[in-house]
């Protein structure tokens, strides 16, 4: 995207602030955040030691940047923004962020305020870009996040960070562009949902969260508490820094088969402060780290009772017989929970719908000796126009679902389950922007 600067509107009597231009492209379309339960230890990263030798160099940096786009920092207008300010001063010792990049959008689409950029190049760590958002809690009197979830929240609660490496490279535009429209499109889930993230939280954002990118393998994030803003109390509540924690797709599936916190525990041995390229290899090829992950899913079983799909269905239109029809990702997520939750005695629910949530299913671990069954769920049957379900599945059973069912294209019946008819149909992946990617099954 080419980033052009817009003045904007400001009352009578207050300075202009130019925006910078991101692209937004849409709503994200993916999974419901799911808590976890598990806590994990977070790194320590310095805030200060300005070494004498880098801070020169830093500084031309920081000008350099000020004087092509004309980003100082904005005057402070309310006091929520003026707190989270002044934690990223006492953090980077009264340094000017390097940008304050704000979305030029239609009214009712800019979500965030503006997103902070600060250059990270303390000696310990790999130097990298430090995004901080602006938006998702209450920044002004009247707040620009009016749905506080409690007198001791202020909006949301908390705002999202993100630290992209840099390694040999200079910041460019072009980092900041793709990196301020991601988390522009979280801020966007978030209010149009209002489902709130928190520590431990997961987000599929089933496509890679950098559209301009060829090589980007990042299509899974997780939500950690930034190790070094952590959380601030403001005059309009408590505020967490969430730190987006990007992950591959197998990374993903290894979160929702086992738990959040427990794989970044695993990644933070190799990436102590969680930077997010738009590339890296998969922590699972390492043949270690993959061992430790595997032992963990088989020990643990899956800490995530509700499961995001795009399309699961249920239907009886004999006396005695069902039908599940679901697509192939749908299928492939069911088979990753059958083992890491019915096979450790804890209930599976998958949810689907785009656009609503429309179906609900739940297996349930069946006692030993007991039929498999199906019924409907009364409770939850007005709640989902596509209806919700039981299904009791003995160990056997699950067994030989985990035999038989493929994510692929087509009809499966089983032994054990003669009452039931799966029909598994193609899943098309698509991107933020709605450009097919995949075909999968």
């Amino acid at each position: 995207a080419t980033a052009t600067t817009h003045p904007e509107p400001t009352p009578e009597g207050t300075k202009t602030r130019k925006k910078v231009l991101f692209p937004s492209f849409g709503r994200i379309p993916g999974s419901h955040p799911m808590s976890c339960s598990a806590s994990s230890e977070s790194p320590e990263l310095p805030t200060t030691d300005d070494d004498a030798r880098g801070s020169g160099k830093r500084k031309r940096t920081e000008s350099r940047f000020q004087h092509i786009f004309g980003m100082n920092p904005s005057p402070l207008e309310g006091p929520g923004e003026a707190a989270i300010t002044e934690r990223l001063s006492e953090v980077y010792r009264g340094r000017k962020p390097l940008a304050r990049l704000c979305p030029h959008l239609p009214e009712g689409e800019d979500f965030l305020e503006s997103v902070g950029v600060y250059l990270y190049d303390l000696n310990k760590y790999e130097k990298h870009l430090h995004f901080v958002t602006y938006g998702l809690s209450q920044q002004h009197g009247s707040g620009s996040a009016e749905k506080n979830c409690d007198d001791d929240t202020s909006g949301f609660g908390f705002e999202l960070t993100f630290r992209l490496p840099l390694g040999r490279r200079k910041p460019a535009m072009d980092d900041m562009s793709w990196v301020c429209a991601f988390l522009h499109n979280l801020a966007k889930y978030v209010f149009e949902t209002n489902n709130s993230f928190s520590h431990g939280h997961y987000y599929d954002s089933r496509s890679p969260i950098n559209l301009s990118s060829d090589t980007c393998n990042i299509t899974f994030v997780a939500f950690h508490e930034d190790p070094v803003l952590k959380s601030i109390r403001t005059v309009n509540g408590d505020v967490t820094f969430l730190q987006v924690v990007g992950l591959t797709k197998d990374e993903g599936d290894a979160v929702t088969s086992w738990d959040a916190l427990h794989l970044l525990k695993v990644l933070g041995k190799r990436n102590p402060c969680f930077l997010t390229p738009d590339h890296r290899p998969s922590l699972l090829e390492d043949e270690e780290s993959a061992a430790i992950v595997r032992e963990g899913i088989e020990r643990d079983g899956s800490t995530t009772s509700v499961w995001l799909v795009s399309e699961c269905a249920f239907s009886s239109y004999r006396p005695g017989k069902a039908t599940l029809t679901a697509g192939a990702t749908a299928i492939a997520t069911l088979l990753r929970g059958l083992p890491s939750r019915l096979l450790h005695e804890r209930p599976l629910r998958l949810v689907a719908g785009e656009s609503g949530f429309t179906t609900s299913i739940t297996f349930l671990p069946g006692k030993v000796g007991s039929e498999c069954t199906w019924e409907v769920n009364e409770e939850l049957q007005e709640v989902f126009r596509g209806g919700a379900y039981i299904i009791s599945l003995s160990k056997s059973a699950v067994l030989e679902m985990l035999e038989k069912l493929k994510a692929v294209k087509g009809v499966y019946t089983f032994d054990q389950l003669s009452w039931l008819t799966v029909v598994v149909r193609s899943s098309k992946i698509i991107d933020m922007a709605g450009r097919l990617l995949d075909i999968v099954g």
